[in-house]
């Protein structure tokens, strides 16, 4: 049988997996446009801080971008990876979680969490008591 479809039957790609392939090729794309976007709606873009009641569509879509950011590290979980050691492609769950964890795991996720409105939140809950 195909090691990709028995990967995919326990929950877990292939690092060569077309269907992985084609996701890294969305997440490029969409660091590319953040890379473009926010430097230039932080110069330019006048906001009220703390204040989410009048959202544009861009604003969705950077929402939007955060899930997919999201999104990408659920399937990092999921993912197989080669072992800088041995050169093998492991496949463990176990194996897989570890790596990830001691790897990129902090970077993606400092990088996904939305820390502006979170800090929002906390100070709106703060002033309101």
């Amino acid at each position: 049988m195909n090691e990709f479809i028995t990967l995919r039957r326990r929950g877990i790609l292939k690092q060569t997996d077309p269907i992985r392939e084609k996701w890294d090729y969305i997440v490029m794309i969409l660091s590319i446009y953040n890379s473009c976007y926010l430097p230039f709606e932080q110069a330019f873009t006048v906001y009220e801080h703390c204040k989410f009641s009048n959202f544009e569509p861009i604003d969705y879509c950077n929402y939007f971008i955060d899930f997919a950011f999201f999104l990408d590290i659920i399937l990092n979980f999921n993912t197989t990876y080669q072992d800088s050691k041995t050169g093998e492609e492991m496949t463990s769950r176990c194996d897989i979680f570890s790596n990830y964890i001691t790897t990129m795991f902090l970077l993606d996720v400092l990088a996904t969490v939305p820390i502006y409105e979170m800090f929002c939140l906390i100070l709106s809950g703060n002033m309101s008591k």
